[in-house]
């Protein structure tokens, strides 16, 4: 009787393992897909890989590594064209994840994050927070930056144009340097500047990387032909 005892249980650990294996992980990847929408909205694209070996350490919340791969992602400050995060040896809240569908990692050996945001994503951000700064048009490549937008003064419109770069200010924040300045394509000299950001209402041209939904910590910026990524960590 034992002997069968111990030999159904066995069967029913294989049996375990085996389904485990093929069913967990994309039972629990749609889970923080879910989650995700919960999150960043319906608008999102989503992907997620899960890897754990065995797959069963899954049931207890460990992964090897967690890979999130989105893509239009709104967050309470800019959208974003592309947002891919990868977790290694990291242990998820399961009862969270699959009760409340609330994705709380409670701890990442290490968390890579990088950051896409387009062109376009940074004139709606400009149209939404600088409103005295009309049409703006935004021209990213990898050697310089242009901030371009009509401001109207005295009822007469001119065309204001700021060349630069965005760097990292500090670990958390991004911002865009001033490098030149140009009114109806006519260069303003350096002192006459802070008058005309005035007129502009100082636009605020920074990015709070601690803003986001993951808490971030920036090592790099990259421009790219028509784009811009963040590379960051994030501690858990």
């Amino acid at each position: 009787m034992l002997k069968r005892l111990a030999l159904v249980l066995v069967v029913v650990l294989i049996v375990v393992g085996v389904l485990s294996e093929f069913f967990l992980p994309g039972l629990l990847a749609r889970g923080v897909e879910q989650a995700l929408e919960t999150t960043f909205g319906p608008a999102g694209d989503h992907r997620v890989r899960l890897r754990s070996y065995p797959a069963v350490r899954m049931l207890l919340g460990h992964f090897d590594d967690v890979t999130i791969t989105s893509t239009n992602v709104e967050t309470s400050t800019i959208s974003l064209e592309a947002l891919a995060v990868t977790l290694e040896d990291a242990s998820v809240d399961l009862r969270a994840l699959l009760a409340g569908g609330d994705l709380r990692v409670t701890r990442s050996q290490k968390t890579r994050v990088t950051i896409t945001i387009t062109q376009r994503n940074l004139e709606a951000y400009l149209a939404r927070n600088v409103p005295g700064f009309g049409d703006p048009r935004v021209l990213i490549t990898p050697e310089f930056t242009v901030i371009s937008g009509y401001l109207t003064v005295l009822e007469r419109e001119f065309l204001c144009s700021l060349s630069g770069r965005f760097v990292l200010a500090d670990p958390k924040t991004v911002s865009f340097r001033i490098e030149g300045f140009s009114v109806d394509d006519v260069i303003v000299p350096t002192e006459f500047l802070e008058t005309w950001l005035e007129l502009l209402g100082r636009p605020d041209l920074s990015l709070d990387l601690t803003a986001f939904p993951l808490p971030l910590t920036g090592t790099e910026v990259v421009a790219e032909d028509g784009q811009m990524v963040i590379k960051a960590t994030s501690g858990q």
